[in-house]
């Protein structure tokens, strides 16, 4: 009896010891090959690690539950591999899930092998959710290895079973007799390609015999391999030899353009639905707290439009947004009533509260997903895992809706953020759930207005004054930018920018003045004011005086787009259709008049618009540049379309004026 009391308490300290992490595992004959003869450095110059192997699996067992496995093998290149490879994060659901390191190691160079410290696997939280205990289930088990340098490879093995279900003796004896209500179903994407080069990737899907699911392959023709393994049928997709990505600027999301499968046991888009709604719709019930709040806001609010703005710029601005991408925490929300109270949520609880509250104001409102990666949905692969993001749809009379994004703290009311615009959402409509696609602003309503005013002397120093007045996707960034930050540090900020108008060190530039629109006020249109001296800007020869127009010197007014690659091989892909115009009154001196300026210039294509004007009114001079961004898509084909306008707005004899002294 002695004996098995000690058996039982050895394996429970060993059980507590080890918990997450397995001891070292032998190395197989296959391992030793793949190191032996893996490539040098010197076959991949533009790698920083190479991948040997990445293989993933994902088990479905007839009881609905899954488990999640993934095998690395990497060889290590240079100190990017090193910073990308070092330490590996394997993020899971803490509440549904457990993750279980099985190897961790590091092969060196001169042969010898260090296994990874227990200390050096830990649970942790997410990032995201270090100040919001409600998402403590927001897991990462992180892997830091020991030893990396260049030539070393790294063998990392981690499994996600699902937690153990902690029940009592009732429940368990009810469980043998009824069934579970909640359906479990499996949805996956996996990419085949990545910034670094691959030798083998595989996805390998277990399933029970008869077990239906749906796939799809986009932007490659791989076939999976069919085999049986007992009672399960084993499909398994499998790459090899495959190039890296070398990322330009502003291309599209890896996801879009590598190869991709899809995967999902759904059979369509209204069973998605329904399984969301059951879980979001019971916690979108207003208590009575909760409904004596609708009616302090709504008071005196007689239209429902003016009570969704009410409630909506309530749950916006008073609610703290805890940014985790829908699906990390999982898809049920806290129930309103909780929500009200921590006074903070993600995308899920933000929504659950918002559609809670504009229905104890007899406003009709439902959930809707969205994918604000801008990765396209794809319909014949219905799941929820095409999505990593919430938002409320409010049905309208003609069949449309009002769309608002009660974590988009930076947008002002009305305008929804750009990444979510045009994109397909899964609405979640009380009748069923609905596809369809969010609208798209014009570019005038994604404008930068600037307006310089200048008055020159004779020694040629200039005094300006800048007004912006911006909207839609520009007002959004200078809120992100400014909306919280200290009167010192808008001091500081508005003196750095007022600086990067001269054009040399010599030429110091002198913030007179400063004004910002209350950038809190989500119902106002930011603005922005700028007042400056600078000494000896334009430069005086003789008779003859050279005035370089200034630019704009705050980056949130200026159009976020690179065209300074001669050529591209992929797409670009800005956030938003957008127009920059720029308006620049110049007051000449005593005496002086423009002997030169910018001759009128239109270029007009299917991409993009740029023009510039001259006029002269009452002896001052009227510069105007318009630049107007008609598609978010640059096709690489038609990048020197695009490219040819930026690149007349940048030419120095488009930014010069010539005054002469009569």
């Amino acid at each position: 009896m002695r004996h098995i009391l000690r058996y039982f308490l050895v394996t429970w300290i060993l059980g507590i010891l080890f918990v997450g992490h397995s001891p070292a595992q032998p190395i197989s004959e296959e391992i030793r090959e793949i190191i032996k003869n893996a490539p040098s450095a010197q076959n991949y110059p533009q790698a920083g690690a190479l991948i040997l192997f990445d293989r993933l699996k994902l088990t479905v067992h007839p009881d609905g539950n899954t488990v999640s496995e993934r095998h690395l093998l990497v060889k290590i290149f240079t100190d990017r591999g090193k910073e990308n490879f070092g330490d590996i994060i394997c993020r899971y659901d803490g509440k549904r899930e457990r993750a279980v390191v099985e190897v961790a190691r590091t092969f060196r160079p001169d042969g010898t092998v260090v296994q990874c410290e227990k200390d050096a696997i830990s649970d942790v939280s997410a990032p995201e959710v270090a100040s919001a205990s409600a998402y403590s289930n927001a897991m990462q088990k992180v892997v830091t290895f020991p030893a990396v340098e260049k030539n070393a490879v790294l063998e990392y093995r981690c499994k996600i079973l699902p937690q153990e279900e902690k029940r009592g003796l009732l429940k368990k004896l009810l469980s043998l007799f009824f069934k579970d209500r909640e359906d479990k179903y499996f949805w996956r994407t996996v990419t085949f390609q990545g910034e670094e080069p691959i030798l083998e990737k595989s996805f390998t899907l277990v399933l029970p015999q008869g077990k239906k699911f749906s796939y799809l392959v986009q932007n490659g023709d791989i076939k999976p391999e069919v085999s049986h393994q007992g009672s399960n049928v084993l499909y398994t997709w499998k790459v090899n030899q495959v190039e890296q990505i070398i990322r330009e600027p502003d291309m599209p999301n890896l996801a879009e353009i590598v190869p991709r499968l899809l995967v999902t046991s759904a059979d369509s888009w209204a069973t998605v639905g329904d399984w969301i709604n059951r879980k979001f719709s019971p916690r979108a019930k207003a208590d009575k707290r909760l409904r004596k709040q609708v009616v302090e806001l709504t008071t005196g609010r007689n239209s429902p439009e003016e009570k969704i703005k009410e409630i909506f710029l309530y749950v916006t601005t008073k609610i703290r947004t805890v940014h985790l991408s829908l699906g990390a925490a999982g898809y049920s929300p806290n129930s309103s009533a909780e929500v009200y109270r921590n006074k903070y949520g993600d995308c899920r609880d933000k929504a659950v509260l918002l559609v809670a509250m504009l229905g104890a104001a007899g406003v009709e409102a439902c959930p809707a997903l969205v994918n604000r990666s801008e990765v396209p949905v794809v319909p014949k692969v219905p799941g929820p895992h095409q999505f990593d993001h919430l938002i409320v749809a409010v049905p309208q009379q003609d069949g449309t809706f009002l769309w608002l994004d009660p974590t988009a703290e930076n947008c002002r009311y009305g305008y929804l953020p750009a990444e979510e615009q045009g994109t397909e959402a899964l609405v979640l409509l009380p009748q069923g759930s609905r596809l369809t696609k969010t609208p798209v602003v014009s570019p005038q309503d994604n404008g930068s207005m600037n307006y310089l005013e200048i008055t020159l002397n004779e020694e040629g120093d200039i005094h300006g004054t800048l007004r912006c007045e911006l909207n839609g996707y520009f007002d959004y960034r200078v809120r992100s930018l400014l909306k919280d930050k200290t009167p010192k540090e808008l001091k500081l900020y508005f003196e750095s920018a007022a600086s990067t108008i001269s054009q040399t060190i010599s030429q110091g530039t002198q913030l007179i003045d400063y004004s910002l629109s209350d950038l809190k006020n989500l119902t106002e249109p930011a603005s922005i004011g700028l007042c400056f001296r600078c000494e000896k800007y334009a430069v005086v020869e003789d008779r003859v005086m050279l005035l370089e127009l200034p630019s704009v010197p705050f980056g949130f007014a200026n159009m976020p787009i690179c065209v300074n690659l001669p050529q591209r091989k992929y797409d670009i892909l800005v956030p938003s259709v957008m127009e920059f115009s720029y308006h620049i009154d110049i007051k000449p001196p005593e005496g002086y008049r423009v002997s030169y300026h910018p001759p009128k210039t239109l270029i007009d294509n299917s991409i993009a618009s740029f023009s510039i004007d001259c006029v002269e009114d009452s002896g001052r001079t009227i510069f105007i540049r318009k630049l107007v961004l008609k598609k978010r898509r640059v096709p690489s084909a038609d990048y020197a379309k695009a490219k040819n306008g930026f690149d007349q707005a940048e030419m120095p004899q488009n930014n010069l004026i010539v005054l002469e002294r009569q």
